[in-house]
């Protein structure tokens, strides 16, 4: 990250290549910021149901993906033998660019899906008496679906925490966990 006047903050400098003496040039390469993040949420009542959602969309915004240069070092990823893989990330770094390890972080996730029931009173006041007012039972999933370009584990990274500058950095992170959860909610 370089700050300098009349540029963005978060943007990324790396290796652009090299003079004709062989000295390497640094340059812009990408930008931690997105172009725009927008989430949109709905709930669904049908009857006694309820079905609500989260969706995350985020467009842009790059990643220093440092896990893919650990690994290509050790001529050990993934793809390291396909075409534009490993081992051309790795040559194109020696040739002196950095941006084959600076990757679009978009995506767009389903992040929550949550499905509920609402027991009907009559089994609400046999089962509990007047003690209780509601009884909702509910399924919930997160992390279910994310469709992203990024090459690493996940686009939401930053090895640094939610730092303003400093961020989206990828080395070896965990990514978040697919969850299921089953709850009962009751209203005194």
């Amino acid at each position: 990250f370089q700050i300098e006047q009349d540029s963005s903050p978060t943007q990324i400098f790396g290796l652009v290549g090299t003079d004709a003496s062989g000295n390497p040039i640094a340059g812009k390469v990408g930008d931690a910021n997105p172009d725009f993040q927008m989430s949109f949420s709905n709930d669904i009542d049908f009857h006694r149901f309820t079905l609500g959602f989260l969706v995350d969309w985020k467009y842009g915004g790059d990643i220093i993906n440092l896990t893919d240069f650990l690994y290509d070092g050790a001529a050990n990823s993934k793809d390291y033998l396909e075409p534009g893989g490993g081992a051309d990330r790795a040559n194109r770094l020696g040739a002196g660019f950095t941006d084959a390890y600076v990757q679009n972080g978009s995506y767009l996730k389903l992040r929550e899906v949550n499905l509920s029931y609402n027991l009907p009173e009559s089994i609400t006041s046999g089962l509990f008496g007047e003690a209780i007012r509601y009884a909702r039972l509910a399924l919930t999933g997160r992390n279910l679906f994310r469709i992203t370009p990024y090459h690493g584990l996940d686009p939401e990274v930053s090895n640094f925490a939610n730092q303003a500058i400093v961020r989206n950095i990828d080395v070896a992170p965990f990514p978040p966990s697919r969850s299921f959860f089953f709850s009962i909610d009751l209203g005194f």
